[in-house]
């Protein structure tokens, strides 16, 4: 295994009709979803044990702790970070952020475990 601590993988996300709260609801604001965007969140921890381990093995998510502190609409750009905090044998811990501009989207932690496909 080539994960270590403070590895990181970033990746953009547009807000679109398909990722905000209404999707849900229609009376719910056009903003980016708690759900989508803790699963971008879980994306980009995934994509960086992904791009670590050999093919055999993947990843499941275990635990979120993530706050949800600003609403973006249709049209901004999200950057998702997810930062490598805590090796625990097959348990990764990483620190998950969104940011929009300089603003703090979200942010929190994700635990994933490593497993045989």
């Amino acid at each position: 295994m080539e994960i270590k601590i403070g590895q990181t993988f970033t990746k953009e996300v547009y807000v679109t009709k398909d990722n905000v709260a209404s999707k849900f609801e229609a009376d719910l604001p056009d903003v980016f979803s708690t759900p989508d965007m803790i699963a971008e969140m879980e994306s980009a921890s995934y994509h960086l044990i992904k791009n670590n381990i050999s093919e055999d093995l993947t990843s499941v998510g275990t635990h979120v702790n993530v706050s949800h502190e600003k609403g973006i609409v249709i049209g901004d750009l999200a950057i998702i970070t997810a930062k490598v905090i805590e090796i625990d044998r097959k348990k990764i811990t990483f620190a998950v952020k969104a940011m929009h501009n300089d603003d703090i989207v979200g942010q929190g932690t994700h635990s994933r475990f490593i497993i045989k496909k």
